[in-house]
Parts: structure tokens; C-alpha cells; sequence
């Protein structure tokens, strides 16, 4: 599978079981009710195209706030991402290491 898109849900949460898809190239999970992103999501190492807008993720310093798991921290190990959309969120600043996605 090289192309996964569950947009314009109700989904809440992305099963922790999406590390599992290693060979999904894009994702698109946009205006759903996500608010975090599960640490898993780092196993997506093929992941290129990433489209979470219109969500209400938000920012790591946030999260840690609320006491949310996740919050969007683990896009920055997802180094194959050309393009990254997390417009329309609650996110205020970017995770730390967003640095490290040199591909976008």
C-alpha cells in the first residue's frame, strides 16, 4: 500500500498499529478531531507526503501542559517527508527537532 487516506472523518486517534504500514508513502488525515499523534508513527520510515490539516493537533509544550501523549513530536523522525501539512491545528511553535526533516 503506498497511499493511505482516512479524511474527513470523525477519527480521534490514529491507531498506534499505523507504524505497521512501512510502505505507505502518503498519508492524509485531514479534518478529522485528531489531537495527538501516537510515537509509533516513527516506523512509517517511507512516509513523503503527510497531510494532517484541520485537526486540532497541538504544540509538544502544549501537550506536556495537558498531559497529552504524543502530540506531533513524531513527525521529526519521519526524514523521507517532502512535504508536511499541519495547517489548521492548534500548534502554536514546531517540535524541537523539526530540523532534522531536510527533505521538506
Amino acid at each position: 500500500m503506498g497511499h493511505f487516506s482516512a479524511s474527513n472523518n470523525l477519527i480521534s486517534f490514529v491507531p498506534s498499529v499505523f507504524g505497521e504500514l512501512k510502505n505507505v508513502k502518503v498519508l492524509e488525515l485531514c479534518n478529522n478531531k485528531l489531537s495527538s499523534l501516537p510515537l509509533e508513527l516513527k516506523g512509517m520510515s517511507k512516509l513523503q507526503y503527510l497531510r494532517l490539516s484541520s485537526n486540532i493537533l497541538v504544540t509538544p509544550s502544549v501537550a506536556l501542559i495537558k498531559g497529552v501523549l504524543g502530540s506531533i513530536d513524531p513527525i521529526t523522525t519521519l526524514t523521507q517527508l517532502k512535504l508536511l501539512d499541519i495547517s489548521n491545528n492548534r500548534i502554536t511553535d514546531l517540535p524541537t527537532h523539526i530540523d532534522r526533516l531536510t527533505a521538506l
